[in-house]
């Protein structure tokens, strides 16, 4: 009998990638632009994940986020920020955000 699938053979010429274990954020300020140590993170050999600015964030926070969003915490962070501080209790309104390929832009256009 005949199964709906065929077996599928790995190819051995195939580039089997491995697990993620740090992501960086480019540092843009630098001359010439290079990776940031800061605005960074990784796993640690214990498991956790480590954050250059940061330090050790704890398990139940990072659970489920990927290492590269992990990386850009202060640009989101930055983002949060200017929008809790534009909107200033409003409920309802409208709200351009001009940047929006920089993080902290970014970031605050997923929050509204």
């Amino acid at each position: 009998r005949r199964t709906p699938f065929p077996e599928t053979v790995e190819d051995p010429m195939a580039y089997n990638r491995k697990p993620v274990s740090s992501a960086h954020a480019i540092d843009t300020t630098s001359n010439p632009p290079k990776l940031s140590a800061k605005d960074s993170a990784a796993i640690s050999p214990s498991g956790t994940v480590v954050h250059g600015r940061y330090g050790e964030l704890s398990i139940d926070s990072a659970a489920g986020i990927p290492l590269e969003y992990l990386a850009l915490l202060r640009p989101a962070a930055e983002g949060a920020a200017a929008l809790r501080s534009i909107a200033n209790g409003a409920t309802d309104g409208t709200l351009l955000v001009y940047g929006a390929s920089e993080p902290s832009a970014m970031a605050s256009l997923q929050l509204t």
